[in-house]
């Protein structure tokens, strides 16, 4: 565990294996530090791709697996091998706290995705070296809910599975989940009327960024398209609302009631950072079909001098989101894809401001300074790269003017 009083994910050093269907096995040490795949320098990572790199503590013994019961065995030394803190002391005689789950690992980086299941729900803990020993140990199985239950929801017309995520303190029930890119959880139940029952959950950006989901008309593109959005404020509350995404600038995402969502409320884990909205699209939205243009991302927050706007995203993504599918695809919808926020524009500003400054304008002072003796080719020269200069910089400029709004970042209202 990642904390010596509790049974806590962040911060824990964690030891993930996985054990084929042919029995054999392979085991690695892992560190959390956030509750989100690994991005390479957070999240759910392996020692030895941090940074700085730690090392992999762990040494496989064996493996087996019968039907859905798999086993590994593996040694671990009792002292510390990482001395960045990615590796827990094992102390002998001192209570340990536990936290241990279940779920699938990505197809692309071989990193796990979010647990399916997650079994930890209350404190638990081990002493090592007790004795005499004590077989007093809780039930190592799921606090969830019964999946198998005969209860009924009359107004459940599309089951994929058993999906359960904590709304509020209450642990509410889906029929069906997908684990998407960057962090996002979807929990989704069609109802009848072809209503659309919707949760998500999302790290917020260093605890104040905005998190959002929602369908558009074209897939791959933002816009036009609907998404509710989500993010904490300065007295700790939380605002969420349905947004019309009718271009990319922050002013042309607007704050709508159409179409009126029900039951639209939204709840933040400051402890953890995880925002999760919860809402119902009503009757006659379109969802008597089975697949939809999903969008999601991140973003930092809200604008600084205008509260109702939306900083840019950190990133965004977009997919193919098939409802009746039996698939938890944990790397996204189906035919799903990612962009960043550093798309063509951005780029293309800055390879021009770069090539301005760092290389025409240095290449025209040194045509200034050492090529006098060539008169009058070098005054020629030296205009004519000066003139390419203010064509660069004003591209880029029109370009800056056309992505961002001044109000964004400070680098934006230098700019304009």
């Amino acid at each position: 565990s990642g904390s010596n009083q509790s049974s806590s994910m962040v911060g824990s050093d964690v030891w993930i294996g996985q054990v084929m269907q042919d029995g054999l096995g392979t085991i690695r040490d892992y560190y959390i530090s956030a509750r989100m795949s690994c991005t390479g320098t957070q999240g759910v990572c392996p020692d030895d791709v941090l940074d700085p790199p730690g090392v992999n503590g762990l040494d496989f013994v064996s493996s087996s697996r019968n039907g859905d019961v798999a086993k590994l065995r593996f040694e671990r030394h009792t002292a510390v091998h990482d001395p960045d803190g990615y590796d827990k002391e094992i102390l002998n005689d001192t209570q340990t706290f536990l936290v241990w789950a279940t779920g699938s690992l990505s197809t692309s980086t071989g990193y796990p995705q979010k647990h399916t299941i997650h079994y930890a729900k209350n404190d638990v803990s081990v002493i090592w070296n007790q004795s005499p020993v004590q077989n007093d140990c809780v039930t190592l199985v799921s606090k969830e809910p019964d999946v198998n239950n005969n209860s009924t929801d009359n107004n459940t017309e599309t089951a994929t599975g058993s999906c359960f995520v904590m709304v509020n303190g209450v642990n509410e029930s889906f029929a069906g989940c997908r684990v998407l890119s960057g962090g996002v959880t979807l929990y989704y139940t069609k109802l009848s009327n072809n209503k659309l029952d919707v949760a998500f959950q999302a790290p917020c950006e260093n605890k104040v960024g905005w998190v959002g989901f929602g369908f558009s008309e074209t897939l791959g593109s933002m816009v036009p398209g609907h998404a509710v959005i989500a993010y904490p404020q300065s007295d700790d509350s939380v605002h969420v609302g349905n947004y019309e995404l009718r271009a990319t600038t922050a002013s042309e995402i607007i704050e709508t009631n159409s179409p009126a969502l029900e039951n639209l409320a939204a709840y933040f884990d400051s402890n953890s950072g995880m925002m999760t909205a919860r809402f119902t699209y009503p009757q006659d939205s379109g969802f008597n079909a089975a697949k939809f243009n999903a969008i999601w991302g991140r973003g930092p927050g809200v604008l600084v001098s205008r509260q109702s706007g939306l900083r840019q995203h950190i990133s965004n993504y977009y997919g193919e989101l098939n409802l009746n599918s039996t698939s938890n695809d944990l790397d996204g919808p189906t035919a799903g894809s990612n962009k960043i926020v550093a798309n063509d524009t951005i780029i293309a500003h800055a390879v021009l401001m770069s090539l301005s400054w760092l290389l025409f304008v240095p290449i025209a002072i040194m045509i200034a300074r050492y090529l006098k003796s060539k008169d009058p080719l070098w005054f020629h020269l030296h205009v004519a790269i000066q003139t390419l200069v203010i064509c660069c910089i004003i591209t880029a400029w029109v370009l800056g003017l056309y992505q961002g709004n001044h109000d964004q970042t400070a680098h934006l209202v230098i700019g304009c």
